[in-house]
């Protein structure tokens, strides 16, 4: 199943409100593996925005101390570590204005911090196939969420 393209077809006929709350049941997937990131509040922040229930001063609070652990985790001059990609996707839910957007961005930001973060517990030999292997589940993982979600 190609996710982003059911997203956008999805898109047309569902309320943004749905489409957001989907990207945060996916991303909830990151929490047991990604214990030491705090994703929870900024997930749970974009179930409020899905939920019509976030206001922009809660949203600025968030985006200042949620800026400084990312930069904390990624400081911009070598590839991102599995946990800033995590956090990039609970990110994407929590700020990004456009539903459909922070869904596509989320998905693919969850999948590739799982991928990664295989990838950098495998062998150096296995680094390549430990991270497609484990971003290919998690996809299909997410499809099946997709699934569930919206009965496609």
């Amino acid at each position: 199943m190609d996710i982003e393209s059911t997203l956008r077809e999805l898109a047309q006929g569902t309320p943004e409100g749905k489409l957001r709350l989907f990207a945060c049941e996916c991303c909830r997937r990151l929490i047991p593996p990604f214990r030491d990131v705090e994703l929870e509040e900024l997930i749970q922040f974009g179930e409020g925005r899905g939920s019509g229930k976030a206001d922009q001063e809660s949203l600025t609070a968030l985006r200042g101390r949620f800026g400084l652990i990312y930069d904390s985790l990624y400081p911009g001059d070598r590839d991102p570590s599995s946990e800033a990609l995590a956090l990039s996707a609970a990110g994407e839910v929590a700020f990004t204005d456009l539903a459909l957007n922070a869904a596509i961005n989320a998905l693919e930001f969850s999948a590739e911090a799982i991928g990664k973060k295989a990838a950098n517990e495998a062998s150096e030999v296995d680094y390549d196939s430990a991270y497609d292997n484990a971003y290919a589940l998690e996809r299909e993982a997410q499809a099946g969420v997709l699934r569930r979600s919206f009965g496609v």
